[in-house]
């Protein structure tokens, strides 16, 4: 925060016991968010901003009797909620339960992360990272898999790289191009190529604390990935998006 930035209130509500909050728009030509998702132990409540209160909401196809892993707008006026059992996934043109799936008997989703069009699911037991690609005419299709060492501790996909300079025309908007892992047990943090899940590189980290949170962020015009540590410590990479061939697929 910049000095001179004011902060104005519009609603409070007092909750305990909370694990996770999302902030979701109705609509890509909504213009503000106005819907909070938050997910406790065994459940997950939505909240809708209606003037100044906040007041519980319903979506038609989203499960309130889990916990949610991660709740996030989508290409396609869609919303995406992961749940440890599954994915569900939303439109916001109704809104209405538009597609389902379900992990393996046995093997919750741990944690996740989506931009435009792609999810990434973490899966234990085994651990294995999967990809869905999530559309309105399709639904949520398996895309890639990929075994892993050891359980995710955190996970997080890049920015979109649609306009930027060396990238081809036929790259669609809102198109991930790599994902970031953190693994338990493994001090480096792996990048892996989207949609073919293919290890690109894995990074180093200094001591013997493990990362807990990854983001991709882009500082006066220079891309990085920050990794957040369980001792409360940033380490910052400077990330160099790879390009797109043209004519590859994406």
């Amino acid at each position: 925060m910049r000095n001179g930035i004011g902060i104005d209130e519009h609603a409070s509500v007092e909750l305990a016991g909370i694990k996770g909050v999302w902030a979701l728009r109705h609509g890509s030509s909504a213009p503000h968010d106005s819907l909070l998702v938050l997910a406790f132990m065994h459940e997950t409540r939505v909240l809708s901003l209606a003037g100044e209160a906040l007041e519980e909401a319903a979506l038609p196809g989203f499960d309130a009797c889990s916990k949610t892993v991660l709740c996030a707008n989508l290409a396609d006026d869609l919303i995406v909620q992961v749940c440890a059992g599954g994915v569900n996934l939303i439109s916001c043109d109704g809104p209405c339960l538009r597609a389902t799936w379900a992990s393996p008997p046995g093997r919750p989703i741990s944690i996740a992360a989506a931009d435009g069009a792609d999810i990434v699911l973490a899966l234990s037991s085994p651990p294995e990272l999967i990809l869905l690609r999530a559309s309105g005419a399709d639904g949520l299709v398996r895309v890639a898999a990929c075994a892993l060492s050891n359980e995710a501790s955190c996970v997080a996909i890049s920015a979109p790289t649609y306009g930027r300079p060396g990238v081809a025309d036929g790259a669609a908007p809102g198109e991930a191009r790599v994902v970031a892992v953190g693994l338990w047990s493994r001090m480096d943090v792996m990048v892996l190529e989207l949609p073919t899940l293919r290890e690109l590189a894995a990074e180093p980290l200094q001591g013997e604390v493990m990362p807990r949170s990854l983001l991709f962020v882009t500082l006066a015009a220079s891309a990085y990935l920050l990794c957040g540590m369980g001792d409360g410590h940033v380490i910052s990479f400077q990330y160099d998006a790879p390009i797109r061939a043209a004519g590859a697929a994406g």
